[in-house]
């Protein structure tokens, strides 16, 4: 928002600044007001107050503590795939062989 916005919010809501308060001591007067008056929680403050590059670290270190857990899990999930599918040509394996056993049997005999 621009020091502008900041003015207008504190004059609608009648929160006292100085003519030549900074954006800033504008916003922070204004949220104060908002937590005081129950409009706003107070971790706004504390998110508000910590400055605008803790906050860009912190988001990022989640983003990235998310990224990496996806890829943890899509990793778990590969080897996961990667086991049924082995499991699923072993089994095709022995059935394709017994069948193959089956079928050679069955011709050896037919012309007994």
């Amino acid at each position: 928002m621009k020091k502008d916005d900041w003015i207008a919010l504190a004059k609608f809501y009648k929160v006292e600044y100085r003519a030549g308060a900074t954006k800033a001591e504008i916003k922070k007067n204004v949220l104060h007001y908002l937590v005081s008056a129950e409009l706003l929680s107070l971790s706004v403050l504390d998110v508000c107050e910590e400055g605008t590059s803790e906050v860009v670290k912190l988001k990022i270190q989640e983003i990235n503590d998310m990224k990496a857990q996806r890829e943890h899990d899509l990793a778990i999930k590969q080897l996961e795939h990667e086991e049924k599918l082995r499991d699923f040509l072993r089994s095709n394996q022995i059935s394709s062989a017994n069948t193959s056993h089956a079928t050679t049997f069955m011709l050896q005999n037919m012309y007994l």
